[in-house]
């Protein structure tokens, strides 16, 4: 079984001019993290990812759009 690592959540309202840096810490750790668990599926990094990396960085995931696509509706080409 998995145990969660101990991987402290990105604070994303701290100094933002230190963001980038956090960020690349925080990923990197979370990169070694599922080279050592053997996550290998494209999914389960994806969910551990979103698990990890707190509720406030999750939060803000979730209030981005969908980046899939929408069909936009057919228009006929009987108009009349």
């Amino acid at each position: 079984m998995l145990s969660t690592p101990n991987i402290q959540p990105l604070e994303i309202h701290n100094d933002p001019s230190t963001l980038g840096k956090r960020w690349r810490k925080w990923i990197n750790r979370f990169e070694i993290f599922i080279i050592a668990a053997n996550i290998t599926e494209e999914e389960r990094k994806r969910a551990m990812l979103l698990h990890l990396i707190g509720e406030d960085a999750f939060d803000l995931y979730q209030s981005l759009p969908d980046p899939t696509p929408q069909t936009p509706p057919s228009i006929s080409s009987d108009m009349s």
